[in-house]
């Protein structure tokens, strides 16, 4: 009986290891925390112009992105003016949190070290 009961447990323990670790495979991160990844990568952060917003969720070749979109923001001082250009568009794969820079010119996305 003893021996049926700690096989019992080690099958129940495997299978909510299991379970939990597909559960918690579907995603890692978060989009807040993918904006945080591509910042540090980058070895930047905020400025009172510079930005970097969630923009989507995408799929490419079976794997979820959140897609990040770096711009600045100008105003001009004689109207109140102001207008946007961007500056990168990031990648942050949503199951393990690696980001990437969208090489326009090749459409490919190129890891950021």
């Amino acid at each position: 009986m003893i021996k049926n009961l700690k096989s019992f447990k080690t099958v129940i323990l495997a299978l909510i290891a299991i379970f939990s670790s597909q559960l918690f495979a579907q995603t890692v991160t978060t989009p807040e925390k993918a904006v945080e990844i591509v910042w540090k990568a980058l070895g930047r952060s905020p400025g009172k112009n510079s930005f970097l917003d969630f923009d989507r969720e995408e799929n490419r070749a079976g794997k979820n992105y959140y897609v990040l979109q770096g711009y600045n923001r100008v105003k001009d001082p004689r109207d109140g003016t102001s207008q946007t250009s961007t500056w990168g568009w990031f990648f942050v794969d949503a199951k393990t949190g690696q980001p990437y820079e969208l090489d326009y010119a090749e459409d490919v996305l190129r890891k950021i070290k």
